[in-house]
């Protein structure tokens, strides 16, 4: 079961959202993709894994965005596999089974602590963290985040208040906080 990955996709105001989840947790969450293009990018990132598509098995995921889209859910419950992927699904040498380093595994943390509907500048989370001068490796920390909405990285802006970049783009980002009413 460890060299499956089970995905799905949700078709939402958004436009698609495709989610897949090892047997641990979800592991990659991307927004304003088709489908064809979230596959190649399941097969970039878990070479040697079964990729399978399960609705059942991302359910309470999909059930938990579903809910959070139509703004009845201010947190989420699902389990998050941040480790990476298995080494059986791993193309060459072995290495660390973390998604992410050290350094944005304890960003990725800290954004899970970010409050519905409120905005943390990426210096903030900075000063938090480490020290006021990373911003700019908070900033490539957070575009890293593999697992966008359940780690709300949408919920970081500039320190003068602009909402700064995100991955599916500006729009994305500018609609999910209308959402949570932080804009």
């Amino acid at each position: 079961m460890s060299n499956i990955i089970f995905y799905t996709f949700l078709d939402s105001f958004l436009g698609t959202i495709g989610l897949a989840s090892s047997s641990s947790g979800v592991v990659y969450v991307d927004m304003g993709i088709k489908k064809r293009a979230f596959l190649c990018k399941l097969k970039q990132k878990f070479p040697t894994c079964k990729l399978i598509k399960s609705e059942k098995k991302n359910s309470k995921a999909i059930c938990e965005l579903n809910s959070y889209l139509k703004g009845n859910m201010k947190s989420f419950e699902s389990k998050l596999d941040l480790k990476g992927p298995p080494k059986s699904c791993r193309a060459g040498p072995p290495k660390s089974r973390r998604a992410g380093t050290p350094f944005q595994i304890k960003v990725w943390n800290c954004l899970r602590k970010i409050p519905y509907g409120k905005m943390y500048s990426y210096k903030f989370i900075a000063c938090k963290i480490a020290t006021c001068s990373h911003s700019r490796a908070v900033g490539n920390a957070v575009a890293k985040n593999p697992v966008a909405i359940f780690i709300p990285c949408h919920r970081v802006i500039n320190s003068n208040g602009d909402l700064g970049n995100y991955g599916p783009g500006k729009n994305f980002k500018k609609m999910l906080l209308k959402i949570e009413k932080a804009i």
